[in-house]
């Protein structure tokens, strides 16, 4: 019985190593160039390696940009620079709820004169899309990480000297060789590929496993989002409005309180509708948070 069973798992780890290993190969490669997909987006824009401005400015005129070229978005999603990426990234949907992303110039805030190239980001999206139309990608990555946790497991319980293994290795004997090369790569990183795998895995659960939220949220994902991130949906609105600016100069005065709110370098406000806000001043700015920022004259 034993054997059979351990026969049943050699047989599932050799065919999901045949089936996703070269997908899964694809997955970790565009994985590690996307960590450095930054500076690969740089290189591929080297009319923008000298340009080292101030956030503050440079977020003062991207969020110009979009109240002029986004003004019914419902939200924007503004990657600041910083010491690896000179641009700002903006990102919002637009009527239809389809996310457009534009890299924006921080010194006149606008897209025009940057060459249209994915640059790193075409790996970082490879790497969990694998360049196919949603949710296809995404799918197949869950799965193939899913494949990978199998198989590691599979590969634990066919090994019953796994930890012997490892410091065995003949070399000049064929194949044996190669097996034995696997053994001991494969312990020597067992706890890398696990870790790889399983976050992979939590990371698309909602594809693999969407009937617990469909079921407690009754296919309202709203709500579940909005639980799932309460310090940036659920703040009650303050209705506090920011000092205003009148010249790049003194941004930095009117920022103050959308600075306590970044995530990192990135910043998410929201256009304020006088209709909504109470004010008359459509160049005003609402975090994401739902509170006044600051506005613009």
């Amino acid at each position: 019985m034993r054997n059979t069973f351990r026969a049943s798992m050699a047989l599932v780890h050799t065919t999901l190593g045949l089936i996703t290993g070269w997908v899964l190969f694809a997955i970790a490669l565009s994985g590690t160039l996307s960590v450095f997909r930054q500076e690969i987006s740089l290189w591929a824009r080297p009319e923008l390696s000298t340009s080292r401005p101030d956030p503050l400015i440079a977020d003062a005129h991207a969020l110009d940009w979009l109240s002029h070229n986004a003004p019914a978005a419902n939200a924007w999603y503004v990657a600041s620079t910083n010491d690896r990426s000179p641009v700002v990234t903006a990102l919002w949907p637009d009527a239809k709820g389809t996310y457009i992303q534009r890299v924006l110039d921080p010194i006149t805030g606008s897209p025009d004169g940057i060459r249209d190239t994915l640059g790193g980001e075409f790996f970082y999206r490879f790497h969990f899309e694998l360049q196919l139309p949603y949710p296809w990608g995404r799918l197949i990555a869950a799965v193939a990480a899913l494949a990978l946790v199998v198989g590691l497991v599979t590969g634990i319980i066919i090994h019953r000297r796994i930890f012997a293994d490892f410091f065995t290795f003949r070399p000049s004997r064929g194949q044996r060789s190669w097996l034995d090369m696997h053994n001991l790569l494969g312990v020597a990183a067992l706890p890398f590929h696990l870790m790889i795998s399983l976050t992979g895995a939590v990371t698309l659960g909602s594809l693999l496993l969407p009937w617990s939220t469909q079921a407690l949220y009754r296919h309202d994902l709203t709500a579940s989002y909005t639980e799932l991130n309460a310090a940036l949906y659920s703040r009650p609105p303050q209705r506090i409005p920011g000092p205003p600016r009148t010249s790049p100069a003194n941004v930095a005065g009117s920022r103050q309180t959308v600075r306590w709110d970044r995530s990192g370098t990135d910043l998410c406000v929201q256009p304020v509708r006088p209709e909504s806000s109470g004010h008359d001043d459509c160049g005003q700015y609402r975090d994401c948070q739902h509170r006044i920022t600051c506005h613009y004259l």
